[in-house]
């Protein structure tokens, strides 16, 4: 059995058809007929590079052939020439099988061509016999089966355009919708990648330009010296070695530099990466000025002459050497010795500083002490300032990513909203039309109600953005204002800082230089909390005043005793009366811990003695959770919060150091200093009332016998706290901001 291809089918199909309108109306159809006949012509070629059967395709050709005959004889002016045309049908014709109607009497009729050709013969024949005769006769009398036929096809025909034009309709808001959505996710994208291009763009520039301009305008140095900034600059790596360096330039570009100390004392190397290689050149140093060579010492600090050449090729002064210094190699999280700074217990702050083999030492230790102080409270101020900014930069993205959102989700709400009332057209188009499906109604509704819900969805999400909005306003005026007290305090930390750094005496640099990374190390992994506690708490007090060098507590308490009596003779100068201070403090060394460190405080008519010990967090009572980084914070703490805390008994805060200030006088010792005695005083009010009375109240008066003292007043035992209720303590809950 034989199958027909698809092809075959549509060719058959539209042949029927075609022979039906000739058969119904050829004067009427006679357009639809030629065009069906040059179709059927294409059909029967694509039928012969199938490799039909060559006695069928035979019989399609002469089908084809009698129905475009037929046109072109309907389509002539005369009658005459129309009869000659159908002259030209071929008499013997393969039989066509046309479905019937309703109305006829077999289910399989069949019409040959000669019949066609007979029909069409006499149709012309009759419209010649009108026009000779005048003869009203018609061309093909219609039945009326025949016209319920027509009637019906016409139907299906206006059913058909209906159907088409809904369909296209409904494509068209398809489409519509679809590129609303793609804009706006290209849109999304585009502004999603130009976002995070300019963010990688802004965090390179800004990290590249606070490292250079921001630390430079706010490190201290030492005015007119050739080292001035030079500590604080991360291209200096400073007692590194030659293959530390090489090494750190190996997998750099070139442009690429570092400058450490030379070996020869006072000069320095400038190691640069130039074509694949590490090249060094000696910066040298004499009367003031530096430069490569004793002919060029024409900059006035290292700084200068590395800045200089940031700008200007090395090959003005060497021809092989055409490079700008561009990539500084940053050491700021190492040591100076190029390798990782790690933070151990005992390298915060080390008992040594509270020995010394002289006055010059001890005045020397005082002022690194001082500086370490002054420079942790900047770097904390910098932490906290750093931290104002970088919020304010997240929140301000924020704020321009919810600006652009409610931008965005405003022109998707008004493209929408048209596109809604050209759907509300179609919709009620089509429930009016009677021809329409309802299954086409039901989609063209749902069509509309999801549109309606995507601009509900859409306008509440705008609403929440514009609110988010309003609320981010409010936020980043409160940050803004906090980024500018941050600004504030941290120019009065550097003014401070700089003060201090620019009286120090040159010959500390080298030492100077590791305690500022360690001290940059210490704040960076010190806890938020910690750092905004202490920010704001005033540094009343130089190391000077409440460090002694010793370890002896009877002459801890002498002296504890001494500056009571200073105080109250001070106080007796300016005509102010009062109880006698409390809270008098110094710290010392432990005679029997050489790890920790000693608190003695007076209070009332005692002086009590606190270990501090040392641990990865800090310093801190024994049995306390508050460790902080230094000393000097640890005394900021306790000048705030009650040693009561700590022990019951010791109800006052750290309220005065034991001695003076430090001056630059050194023809006199300091009295804390090594070597420096005591003499013993009673600590009776009674004693020291009698004894302000006199010119000098510390000489001892004639006949008094002194109060006895406690046990452990010239105890030479192992060192212990006082036997003192102690318990545990924290930090605060609450920190001001």
């Amino acid at each position: 059995m034989a199958f027909s291809s698809e092809n075959e089918l549509k060719f058959l199909r539209l042949l029927q058809r075609t022979q039906r309108l000739t058969k119904e109306n050829l004067s009427a159809n006679v357009w639809k007929v030629s065009a069906a006949t040059k179709i059927l012509t294409n059909l029967v070629g694509v039928l012969q590079i199938e490799n039909k059967n060559n006695r069928l395709l035979s019989d399609y050709r002469q089908q084809v052939l009698q129905l475009s005959l037929l046109a072109e004889a309907e389509s002539k002016n005369s009658t005459e020439e129309s009869l000659k045309i159908v002259e030209k049908i071929p008499r013997v014709f393969a039989d066509v099988p046309i479905d019937s109607d309703a109305h006829s009497v077999k289910s399989n009729e069949k019409e040959s061509s000669s019949g066609l050709r007979a029909v069409q013969r006499s149709i012309y024949r009759s419209d010649l016999r009108r026009q000779l005769l005048s003869t009203k006769k018609n061309k093909v009398a219609n039945t009326s089966a025949d016209e319920a036929f027509i009637k019906n096809e016409r139907l299906e025909e206006d059913i058909s355009n209906e159907l088409f034009k809904l369909t296209r309709a409904l494509k068209t808001v398809q489409l519509g919708a679809q590129g609303i959505i793609k804009d706006d996710l290209q849109t999304v994208d585009r502004m999603r990648k130009q976002v995070e291009d300019n963010k990688n763009a802004l965090e390179t520039e800004n990290a590249r330009l606070e490292h250079h301009a921001y630390k430079m305008s706010t490190t201290p140095g030492t005015p007119h010296g050739v080292t001035h900034g030079l500590m604080e600059q991360g291209w200096y790596w400073a007692d590194a070695d030659r293959a530390t360096v090489s090494k750190a330039l190996y997998d750099q570009p070139d442009g690429s530099f570092i400058v450490r100390n030379a070996s020869t004392p006072g000069d320095y190397t400038l190691s640069v990466k130039f074509g694949g290689q590490v090249k060094l050149l000696r910066i040298v140093i004499n009367e003031g000025r530096c430069g490569f060579n004793l002919d060029s010492l024409v900059h006035d600090s290292v700084v200068q002459l590395v800045e200089f050449h940031r700008n200007i090729s090395l090959n003005i002064f060497n021809d092989a050497l055409d490079v700008r210094l561009m990539f500084p190699v940053s050491v700021r999280r190492n040591s100076q010795s190029g390798r990782p700074l790690i933070i151990k217990k005992g390298t915060i702050q080390q008992r040594m500083i509270l020995s010394a083999k002289n006055d010059h030492d001890w005045r020397e230790r005082l002022e690194l002490e001082n500086l370490r102080a002054v420079h942790l409270a900047f770097e904390r101020g910098a932490k906290l300032y750093d931290s104002a900014h970088q919020e304010m930069e997240r929140a301000e993205s924020l704020y321009h990513a919810l600006n652009q959102s409610v931008r965005d989700n405003e022109i998707k709400l008004a493209k929408l909203k048209d596109l809604l009332e050209v759907e509300t057209e179609v919709v009620t188009e089509v429930q009016e039309s009677k021809s329409t499906s309802e299954m086409f109604k039901k989609v063209f509704a749902n069509n509309k109600t999801f549109l309606q819900e995507s601009i509900r969805r859409i306008g509440v999400e705008l609403t929440s953005s514009i609110e988010k909005k309003k609320t981010l306003s409010g936020i980043l005026d409160e940050i803004a204002l906090k980024r500018a007290n941050s600004k504030a305090r941290l120019c009065k930390l550097m003014e401070l800082r700089n003060a201090v750094y620019d009286q120090m005496d040159p010959s500390l640099c080298t030492k100077m230089a590791t305690m500022l990374d360690a001290g940059a190390e210490l704040i960076n992994n010190e806890n938020t909390k910690v750092t905004q506690l202490l920010v704001d708490m005033e540094l009343k007090w130089t190391p000077a005043q409440y460090l002694m060098c010793g370890t002896s507590k009877e002459n801890a308490a002498n002296a504890l005793v001494h500056a009571r009596y200073r105080i109250a003779q001070l106080d007796k100068a300016i005509g102010l009366k009062r109880e006698p201070i409390d809270g008098i403090f110094l710290v010392r060394g432990s005679s029997s811990h050489g790890d920790k460190l000693v608190l003695s405080v007076l209070h009332g008519e005692r002086v009590s003695h606190c270990l501090i010990e040392q641990n990865e967090e800090g310093w801190g009572f024994e049995r306390s959770n508050v460790y902080l980084t230094t000393i000097s914070d640890f005394i900021r703490y306790y000048t705030q919060f009650s040693l009561e805390t700590h022990a019951d008994a010791i109800k006052t805060p750290l309220r005065m150091p034991a001695f003076d200030a430090a001056t630059k006088d050194t023809t006199n010792p300091l009295r804390n200093g090594p070597g420096q005695l005591f003499t013993p005083l009673p600590l009776s009010k009674k004693y020291m009332e009698e004894a302000m009375l006199r010119d000098d109240p510390t000489a001892p008066i004639p006949n008094y016998s002194p109060e006895p003292k406690p046990d452990d007043w010239k105890s030479s035992s192992p060192e212990k706290p006082d036997s003192l209720p102690v318990r545990p303590t924290s930090l605060p809950e609450t920190i001001p901001e």
